[in-house]
């Protein structure tokens, strides 16, 4: 390459460079923290390679297909005189265009331009169904068939799941990380009850501990049989002298080793040392393990107290205030431990005062917030034009100083209670504790700068505000273990995944930069037939708007550029987004040279660049941050260590759970009218049922039935129609109610529904008969009718299933949007604060922009969906002088700023975008894999079966009250059939069946001569019944009687003393029995 003739060469040496920027692949695998990740994502390397040769061969067989359809029917340029990038003249381009709508980006561009071309050859409805078909097979598909390849390096095996699951249930107290004593908004509410099916094992004391750790338990947990190993790792805390054979040696010598090793050799402090093992943890026995742990506890508490001992001022507060001190004693009785569960040397607080002081705070914390999101710098400045002479002296800046003074209080009070760094329970070691004094430090500076500037603040004062509504993590606990887990103990996966994606980005980064580096530059004016741009000088008439205006002619570069690494390493990571990229490649397409005015398809080849990094930039760094963050959400969940059983199992007692008893109808002779009400209410496929089901059909046909211009015969055809269905929907709610009682009618989700939907839909149509036709009416009437067709969910086995898995999932999703939203508003303030006064750009309107927080919110939402983010990002980078009114004063200018706009727009970005919308995927597949798993429980409890347990208890509680005495439950049992089946004797072992096999006819017996048939009894064969009592399986029905015997007295002892034996308890303990087994489907510690 560096022969004269070569290096001389222009784009053919830029185009061999790749081979001087492929060495960075030794820096990428000499740092631990990617080479790690990328072995682990190119675990299945031949995998990727293949499923990426499938794509480019599907692309290009699409676009062999797209050339036959549409070459020739659409022409080099539209009726405005622009470009048509995608005209399908020849292969190369067909494949670039059916890559595009791959990619998804701006695909409905060719689609609109194929159909609009077509209409005149009357073949539009075959390019829409083309790229509909191909969209929806390359995109959804065969794009998602990455997540699953690189998914599958992280899986490890079933027996291994089980290995992590007892090690993680080890190390969930002694190896935890930084609790909280702070309560949640969600416990305050429900005033510290717990239920207990959610109370962890450990928590019910160590007695439960220790049978959880006995040797028999772990092992059977693990199904092993081989001899357990007596080797013990010793478990010491972090600072012990180990072995002088366990030295690294590979110990640093120079000075930094010797100045590191001072601190390291430092006395260790047992409260917030983590006990460490002898050998690494993942070679550890967890028999071996469980048997140290239960040591582990009263060691660490050992050296807690000798540590206190030896240095008795270390649990000072402040270095004043001791442990017996009695303001301390009052302080730590209104709040509880700054960090973890329990307080050291310390007393508990008083609950009413402590969930009193809490609801205080959580009021005032919620009241800063919604001021932070009123007092917008927009309405700042149009306060101080109309109150100048209270600049000083203004509401909102008092407001914030009391804010700061009551948190100021609180932080007092809880560093007064547990220290404030140096101490056991320290407020601010604890991560939400140095939350919550970030948010203090930036009211204070808030504050100070408002009344130092006379009410005037700095766009970086104005921006800190948003970090307030990051105390509304607190909201619940799950939301708050869901950011921590993330964000604080996923930091280091975040970082991780980043530079792995930029050892991608950086060599594409020097690549475009070699190749097209000053050649994106173009003239303004597109008219006048310049070809070099040292001629674009002077003014020309520009058209903008049906006008001619004359306008000074500019070379320039588009929003982006490869002009320096920095702007090709910003090009690149936003294509990544798959966000803008169709436009650099055009340009890219369009280059004639340095210094020369682009023209359309000269440099068709340059599009390689970008259709390669698309793929292996892209979609290959989007898939990476998918995975990873799914897999680093589900281990922090444990769902990543759960078996396939274990899944199904999960997920089917959230299904059993939302089961209730059905109630029968009574006997009396003067209610048949309602036992026939009852029969049509439970009677899933009787014929009301079909006709229900048809008329509802019918009402979505007649949905889609409608259409723009309207006639007004169909329209009014349509709402009596509507009408009339609507009578069946009302008949059938009255037949429920009637058949069902009231009772138990509310008790369904979907009956309830069906009230509001049906009296919605009833009202509304007969007063759009009567010609009421508002506006905002007739969207009401139209909501109410489409709502309607949701009621045919729970009349398809398979769409009930999904639904009622997806209305169990509802609080784990409701958790993780909780936290998304507190995100939300933590960028909408500081985008508001920042850029509330900026003017609009290109792609700002009175719609889309951010100067208030709503508008802000809406904003967010469409750029975590990746929509023109990056243009709007540039809008507000690069509006400054002369384009806006730049001022000192912050409410007199209404510049922008590249710092700021990047800052926050690329951050926001990666939170939302990649981790937030990744975990979403994560929550998503966790909650519904199963429901497509064939080893599910699922296979074996269909809704047919827990239709006959249902009616089988409705024999024995006919007013569904879910409850039945024990005397009724012996015969509960005999009426069971299909899985929930418990029997000791059944099929052709059962007594009835025996008699009827060995039964002779009694007249045939008399005809018989007794000597031939001696052992005829009662008409009973007695040779048949000794031959068929020899058949039953003895060793089979001892295990079976065992099993009936354990199962019988567990339901007794589960019962209620009051009410007796609970429909649910019942069906959830005999799925355990009968459906799953508890070795394979429980987790450990779990019940």
């Amino acid at each position: 390459m560096q022969i004269p003739p070569i290096h001389n060469s222009g784009a053919p040496y830029a185009w061999l460079t790749v081979f001087q920027i492929m060495r960075i692949y030794r820096v990428v695998l000499a740092v631990s923290l990617t080479r790690e990740l990328i072995v682990i994502v190119l675990g299945n390397v031949s995998g990727l390679i293949n499923l990426i040769v499938f794509v480019f061969l599907l692309t290009f067989l699409g676009a062999i297909f797209a050339v036959q359809l549409f070459r020739g029917e659409l022409p080099q340029q539209d009726n405005q005189g622009n470009d048509i990038e995608v005209p399908f003249s020849t292969i190369y381009n067909a494949f670039l265009g059916m890559y595009q709508i791959l990619s998804s980006e701006n695909w409905t561009q060719i689609v609109y331009t194929v159909t609009s071309y077509g209409k005149s050859f009357h073949s539009s409805w075959i390019g829409a169904i083309f790229f509909v078909i191909w969209f929806t097979l390359a995109n959804f598909i065969v794009l998602n068939m990455f997540i699953a390849v690189i998914q599958e390096n992280f899986d490890i095996t079933e027996d291994e799941k089980r290995l992590q699951q007892v090690k993680a249930f080890l190390q969930r107290r002694e190896l935890s990380g930084s609790s909280n004593g702070t309560l949640s908004l969600s416990t305050i509410f429900k005033l510290g009850r717990e239920s207990r099916h959610r109370k962890d094992p450990l928590d019910y004391g160590p007695a439960t501990m220790e049978m959880l750790l006995k040797d028999a338990v772990v092992r059977d947990f693990l199904d092993e049989m081989e001899p357990v190993t007596t080797s013990s790792p010793n478990i010491q805390t972090a600072g012990e002298d180990r072995p002088q054979s366990e030295t690294d040696s590979t110990a640093p010598t120079s000075f930094w080793g010797k100045l590191v090793g001072r601190f390291k050799d430092k006395e260790p402090n047992p409260f917030y040392s983590r006990l460490q093992f002898s050998r690494a943890y993942e070679d550890l026995d967890p028999r071996s393990m469980a048997r140290e742990v239960v040591s582990a506890q009263d060691r660490r508490k050992k050296a807690q107290r000798e540590y206190l001992a030896k240095h008795p001022r270390y649990n000072t507060a402040l270095f004043i205030f001791k442990p017996t001190n009695s303001i301390r004693k009052i302080c730590q009785r209104i709040v509880g431990p700054g960090r973890g569960i329990q307080r050291i040397q310390g007393v508990e607080p008083i609950k009413a005062v402590w969930y009193t002081f809490s609801g205080f705070i959580y009021v005032a914390i919620v009241a800063m917030v919604l001021l932070a999101c009123i007092t917008t710098p927009l309405y700042q400045k149009e306060y101080f034009k109309e109150h100048p002479k209270k600049v000083l002296r203004n509401w909102f800046s008092y407001t914030d100083l009391g804010f700061s003074v009551v948190f100021t209080v609180e932080a007092i009070i809880k560093v007064i209670a547990d220290g404030f760094f140096w101490t056991p329970n320290a407020y601010f070691r604890s991560s939400w504790g140095f939350i919550d004094g970030l948010v203090l430090v930036t009211l204070w500076i808030n504050v100070a700068t408002s009344f130092y500037n006379k009410g005037a603040v700095s766009r970086a004062v104005g921006a800190f505000k948003a970090l307030r509504a990051l105390r509304l993590l607190n909201v619940s606990d799950s939301a708050r273990d869901t950011f921590h887990s993330v964000i604080i103990l996923g930091g280091w996966k975040v970082i991780s995944a980043a530079f792995v994606s930029l050892s991608l980005l950086i060599p594409f980064a020097i690549y475009g930069l070699n190749l097209f580096n000053g050649q994106m530059s173009m003239c303004n004016d597109t008219t006048s037939g310049i070809t070099n741009l040292t001629n674009c000088v002077g003014e020309y008439g520009s058209t903008p708007f049906s006008w001619t205006v004359l306008s000074p002619r500019v070379v320039s570069n588009p929003y982006y550029d490869f002009d320096n690494f920095g702007s090709s390493l910003s090009i690149l990571f936003q294509i990544v987004s798959e966000e803008g990229w169709i436009n650099v490649m055009w340009s890219a397409q369009s280059i004639t040279g340095r210094g020369l005015q682009p023209a359309p398809f000269v440099s068709q080849g340059n599009a390689l660049f970008f259709v390669v990094f698309n793929l292996l930039g892209a979609v290959f760094v989007l898939t990476l941050f998918v995975s990873v963050f799914m897999r680093n959400y589900t281990e922090q969940t444990g769902v990543a260590f759960l078996t396939a059983e274990q899944r199904s199992w999960l997920e089917l007692r959230k299904l059993l759970r939302q089961i209730s008893p059905s109630k029968r109808p009574s006997n009396q002779p003067h209610e048949r009218w309602k036992n026939w009400c009852y029969r049509q209410a439970v009677k899933k496929h009787g014929q009301w049922q079909r006709i229900i089901t048809t008329i509802l059909i019918l009402h979505l046909i007649l949905l889609m039935l409608e259409f723009y211009p309207d006639v007004e015969w169909w329209d009014r055809a349509r709402d009596y129609l509507f009408l009339v269905f609507t009578l069946f929907y009302a008949a059938n709610i009255m037949i429920r109610i009637v058949g069902l009682t009231w009772p138990r009618f509310r008790r369904s989700s979907w009956d309830l529904y069906s009230i509001l939907s049906v009296s919605g839909t009833f009202i509304t149509t007969i007063l759009l008969l009567s010609n009421f036709k508002s506006m905002v009416f007739v969207r009401l009437h139209k909501l109410f009718l489409v709502s309607i067709a949701l009621l045919l969910i729970p009349r398809n086995n398979s769409l009930d299933q999904l639904f009622k898995t997806a209305a169990a999932s509802l609080t784990a999703i409701g958790n993780l949007l909780a936290t998304w939203f507190v995100l939300f508003l933590v960028y909408a303030i500081a985008l508001t604060q920042t850029f509330g006064l900026t003017r609009f750009g290109g792609m700002e309107s009175g719609n889309l922009n951010v100067r208030t927080v709503p508008k802000a919110l809406i904003l967010l939402f469409r750029a975590s969906c990746g929509e023109a983010w990056n243009q709007i990002m540039e809008d507000f980078a690069t509006i400054r002088e002369p384009l806006c009114v730049g001022s000192n004063d912050f409410f007199e200018s209404d510049c922008g700023s590249a710092g700021w706009a990047r800052g926050l727009f690329i951050s926001w970005n990666i939170l939302s975008m990649y981790i937030f919308v990744s975990m979403f995927v994560s929550l998503i597949y966790e909650s519904f894999s199963y429901v497509y798993q064939r080893s599910s429980g699922l296979s074996s409890v269909s809704r047919d079966e827990i239709r006959r347990f249902k009616q089988a208890w409705a024999t024995f509680d006919p007013e569904g009250t879910g409850f039945i005495t024990k005397e009724a439950f012996p015969r509960l049992l005999g009426e069971l059939s299909g899985a929930f089946e418990m029997r000791i004797y059944d099929g052709e072992f059962t007594v009835g069946r025996i008699l009827e096999d060995c039964r002779v006819d009694p007249a045939t017996a008399a005809r018989r001569n007794t000597d031939s048939a001696p052992g005829i009894v009662d008409g009973v064969n007695l040779v048949a019944l000794r031959r068929r009592l020899s058949q039953i399986p003895v060793h089979e029905i001892r295990r079976r009687r065992k099993k009936f015997n354990i199962f019988f007295e567990e339901v007794l002892v589960s019962a209620d003393p009051d009410r007796g034996i609970s429909f649910t308890s019942v069906l959830m303990i005999l799925a355990h029995y009968n459906v799953i087994s508890d070795n394979k489907s429980l987790r450990y510690g779990s019940t």
